[in-house]
């Protein structure tokens, strides 16, 4: 008998469930049941093939490669100059479970400067703190930002969510971060995007450029083709390349800015007050989601921003038949039924009432590699399509063969 220890079992490197099931299905690194491969490999063809395509990230999928926490924010921006006075002049925290919440802490630092009188101590006080409190993000936010090596989960996200059939919209890519990963994963790639600023210089924001699109003229043909691997970019929240011309209220792209134009709307009432690009980027998300025939892959969101939360709730309820959404996280059951974590629970209950919703729990770079390419995806639809057809039409025809046997 060997003395040599049992060989460990392989650690899934993925899981995910769906339909009305609570239980889980695993893909182990190596081998493991290739009928649960198989399944979420159709479950993601049917996603990626759907007329409408959106993404949206948040700060998990920035996180995965590299990024800075939101413990790592707080602790950069705990280190500033008036950042004691500051907290008890917002009266900050107020709320359970936000000690350390920066963006809570920046939103209640702008509202209480639009408060106060410019010329008052107090308010220039908390007006410098957001100031610094904003380099100090955008520094972090773009220290990480290496190489397209370091970005691959973003280059492979892009590679396969992107392409799409002429007919079809294209992939619209939502992001809650301020980092430039998608920026720098879509150069790598070669792919051009549309994110409502101008080609000219300097770039200037204005929503009709997210009307427009690329088309090639084809030599010896009429008519111009679109372009392929193109996709819209919305950046929610902000970016810390866009820069406020605060006398002419004009957003513009700057690839280095002092003062970058970001948005902390944590609270319901900062949700209601959007300027542009805010308004006009909200504005489309909300009409996204309405649109027949929708998927939403979910990467890295933790769902606690309620202006984003509730479109996703009303295009469940309003819109069930033809809504589905494809949810990647590193920790998702952990999430299930925990105060703080609302959301997740409504979603869970959600998809074991019948929403089209998939969970897929593992991490960033996992995911993007069992997502299959549009080709693959449309392969696979194609061949569940004639599946389908073919046992349509043999049920079909042997009733039909019966009667004429009994002839």
């Amino acid at each position: 008998m060997s003395d040599s220890p049992p060989l460990a079992e392989p650690k899934p490197s993925l899981r995910f469930r769906s339909g009305r099931s609570n239980s889980w299905a695993e893909l182990p690194e190596q081998g493991g049941d290739e009928k649960s491969r198989e399944r979420l490999t159709q479950i993601l063809s049917g996603a990626l093939t759907t007329k409408n395509l959106l993404v949206l990230t948040g700060s998990g999928a920035s996180q995965a490669v590299g990024g800075p926490t939101m413990g790592d924010l707080w602790s950069a921006c705990s280190k500033l100059k008036d950042y004691t006075d500051v907290v008890g002049l917002v009266n900050h925290p107020r709320a359970e479970g936000r000690e350390t919440d920066i963006e809570h802490l920046l939103s209640l630092c702008l509202f209480y400067s639009r408060l106060h009188s410019e010329k008052g101590a107090n308010g220039k006080k908390v007006r410098d703190f957001q100031a610094d409190a904003e380099k100090e993000i955008s520094k972090l936010c773009r220290k990480f930002v290496g190489t397209p090596d370091k970005l691959m989960p973003y280059v492979e996200l892009l590679r396969k969510l992107v392409p799409r059939r002429n007919d079809f919209p294209r992939t619209k890519v939502y992001t809650t971060n301020y980092d430039l990963c998608l920026e720098v994963a879509a150069e790598h790639l070669g792919m051009p995007y549309l994110d409502g600023f101008s080609f000219g210089y300097p770039r200037r924001f204005h929503g009709r450029w997210l009307d427009y699109d690329f088309v090639k003229r084809v030599k010896d043909k009429a008519g111009s083709e679109f372009l392929d691997g193109v996709f819209q970019l919305l950046k929610l929240h902000g970016s810390i390349d866009w820069e406020l011309d605060s006398a002419t209220s004009a957003v513009y792209r700057k690839s280095e800015t002092p003062s970058p134009h970001l948005v902390y709307p944590r609270d319901e009432k900062f949700a209601l007050s959007y300027e542009q690009p805010f308004l006009e980027m909200i504005s489309r998300y909300q009409t996204s989601l309405r649109e027949p025939d929708t998927c939403l892959v979910v990467v890295g969101f933790g769902f606690n921003d309620h202006h984003l939360v509730q479109p996703i709730r009303t295009a469940l309820l309003t819109n069930p038949n033809s809504f589905r959404m494809v949810i990647a996280d590193f920790e998702i059951e952990k999430k299930f039924g925990v105060k703080g974590w609302e959301t997740w629970t409504e979603l869970s209950e959600c998809q074991l009432a019948g929403a089209d919703i998939t969970f897929v729990e593992g991490n960033f770079e996992n995911f993007t590699h069992v997502l299959p390419s549009f080709s693959d995806a449309r392969r696979q639809d194609d061949l569940v399509g004639r599946l389908v057809h073919a046992l349509e039409t043999s049920r079909r025809v042997a009733p039909e063969n019966d009667q004429a046997e009994k002839k």
